[in-house]
């Protein structure tokens, strides 16, 4: 199996061979930020290295937009994350969580500071 990264994906070329006829076929993955699509072909080839760069040059087709029918667009980033690099969403990811523990330790210290004001305060 090859493993390529191309414009963020990966795209790991996954050829078997035909135990009947010794052919190889043209099988892939494209996987991004841990979702994955895969794709295969009828065409057969005598080796499998020519197979592997079938599948290699097919992924850069279907992520190029080329390849009629095929498409990775549910691979992309959403939202106000698109454009960036994989590196920057995976920032971006890391400061949300953040973000979200903070908010969730902001609302418990907010509670805790009612709890503790109306035990000490009398009407």
């Amino acid at each position: 199996m090859t493993t390529t990264r191309y414009k963020g994906f990966h795209i790991h070329a996954r050829p078997y061979q035909i135990h009947r006829d010794r052919t190889w076929t043209v099988d892939l993955e494209i996987q991004r930020g841990g979702r994955r699509k895969f794709f295969n072909l009828d065409e057969r080839f005598p080796t499998e290295r020519e197979a592997e760069v079938r599948c290699v040059a097919l992924g850069r087709g279907i992520i190029d937009g080329k390849i009629g029918g095929w498409s990775v667009a549910s691979l992309r980033p959403e939202g106000f994350l698109t454009g960036l690099r994989d590196g920057t969403v995976h920032r971006f990811a890391g400061t949300g969580s953040i973000f979200v523990n903070l908010g969730i330790l902001a609302i418990i210290a907010l509670g805790a500071f009612v709890l503790l004001r109306s035990a000490f305060v009398t009407p």
